[in-house]
């Protein structure tokens, strides 16, 4: 259901253009420019609460442009290779905001002043700056034998400025909260990875890398204190596997296993704050340096061809993901370390297949099956219940997702090389999954749920030059 009077509707468009320019110094030395432009508007109506009362619906406009450029120089020997560089960033994005919750205040007075409405307006801007200088350089010991290193520093500076407006139908309670702020952050990180060839067919590697995502601020600050922005939070990742290919390369095997640890990790939680110029709950969804989150796992490939025409492949996935640090003083004993990790199913899989069928002169036609799977995962980051001492790992109805399989297939006709005409079919099965969703139970007891396409077709006209 839909709040009448009310759009329910979504409008993207989105633009861009790239340029890529390379100059041969010699043989060994090339220089290489990349840059790029984008646009992105988006206006989207969202009836929250999705019901016909006017509890949570929102009017989201979105406006965002970047330019990006890229400086590249490589060397290319016998046993050398070396890139090195310069990358700048430009990003400006600003939205216009509106919220409706006339019937979530319906009979609700302060101090014997009924409030007779509620919408609330916020208009922000984010700007972006960011400059990077990286080098990175892989020398062959042997002709089995490589290793790599690199290093990049990064510097980041956003600037933030939001204005909030409330107003609910009261003029003693109406009122603007506004706020500037900027912040600049910077980071250095390595990377060293070595490979070796045990055979002809087979390939070990061995890599460790440090990286970060940098900080940000509450763009949901609606009340003072609440713009206090957040750490970046630094990634350690360590990583080996092996690549092999057998039978005249029919048949291709990668094993992968790896661990990463993310420190000050960046959660978006949700709560209630009390607004200082109406004393009314307000909901407040930020996000914090939550501290220590772990991943674990192995992800194996598969590729097989058993004769020309036909293609097999296979992926599987396992994952471990847990928190060794959560600090939220919300929950009993100020943890929240016995929660499920978001977006962590433990496993994953595809597999599918695709044969060619030769038309002679005429072309070929492809078709095409896959199959995905993909176990129980958490939707939110706030999924479990704060009830006090027990019950706290009791789930919240409809932040997580059951185990899901969806099947999809395709038909393509290829009469040369340059042209293709395919029909895709995508969740064939029609499954009804969630991809994510949001606890918004300061709000109405709200809670927002994301799905996933039902079964789509796509008829796809594909040209190469």
């Amino acid at each position: 259901s839909a709040t009448p009077g009310l759009p329910n509707s979504s409008d993207l468009t989105h633009s861009g253009v790239s340029l890529r320019a390379s100059w041969q110094i010699s043989p060994e030395w090339t220089l290489r420019s990349i840059t790029a432009h984008r646009d992105l508007d988006y206006d989207d109506y969202i009836d929250i609460d999705a019901t016909v009362l006017e509890l949570g619906d929102v009017f989201v406009g979105v406006r965002q442009n970047q330019f990006s450029q890229e400086l590249q120089v490589i060397y290319e020997s016998d046993r050398l290779t070396f890139v090195g560089g310069l990358f700048y960033l430009a990003e400006d994005v600003g939205s216009h905001q509106e919220a409706y919750a006339d019937d979530l205040v319906a009979g609700v007075s302060l101090f014997g002043i009924p409030l007779l409405s509620f919408t609330r307006t916020i208009d922000d801007r984010l700007q972006t700056r960011s400059f990077a200088a990286f080098a990175n350089a892989t020398y062959a010991v042997t002709d089995r034998f490589n290793i790599s290193g690199g290093l990049r520093y990064t510097e980041e500076e956003k600037d933030y400025y939001r204005t909030t407006s409330t107003f609910y139908g009261a003029p003693a309670f109406n009122g603007t909260f506004a706020f500037n702020i900027d912040e600049t952050w910077d980071d250095v990180s390595p990377m060293i990875s070595a490979d070796y060839e045990i055979a002809d067919n087979i390939m070990i590697y061995a890599r460790a890398a440090r990286g970060f995502q940098s900080g940000g601020f509450n763009g949901r600050a609606n009340n003072p204190g609440e713009q206090a922005p957040y750490d970046p939070q630094i990634a350690t990742s360590y990583e080996a596997g092996l690549r092999s290919d057998w039978f005249d390369n029919r048949l291709r095997a990668n094993l992968t296993v790896f661990h990463n640890i993310f420190e000050d990790f960046q959660a978006r939680v949700s709560g209630t704050v009390t607004d200082p110029g109406t004393g009314l709950p307000s909901p407040e969804l930020t996000v914090i340096n939550a501290g220590e989150l772990e991943l674990n796992g192995a992800e194996l490939e598969v590729a097989f061809s058993p004769i020309s025409a036909l293609s097999l492949d296979a992926q599987i996935g396992y994952l471990d993901a847990q928190y060794n640090e959560f600090d939220d003083v919300r929950f009993p004993g100020g943890t929240r370390t016995f929660q499920t990790p978001a977006f962590s199913p433990e496993w994953t899989a595809r597999f599918g297949g695709a044969y060619t069928l030769d038309l002679g002169g005429a072309g070929d036609v492809v078709l095409g099956a896959s199959a995905r799977y993909r176990s129980e995962m958490a939707l939110a980051i706030d999924n479990t219940f704060i009830i006090g001492a027990v019950g706290t790992t009791t789930p919240v109805p409809g932040l997580f997702q059951d185990d899901y399989w969806l099947y999809d297939a395709s038909i393509t006709y290829r009469p040369n090389d340059v042209l293709s005409i395919g029909l895709i079919g995508r969740n064939l099965g029609d499954e009804v999954y969630k991809t994510e969703g949001q606890e918004f139970s300061s709000v109405g007891n709200i809670r927002t749920a994301y799905y996933g396409p039902p079964q789509t077709w796509s008829l796809v006209f594909t040209a190469r030059y």
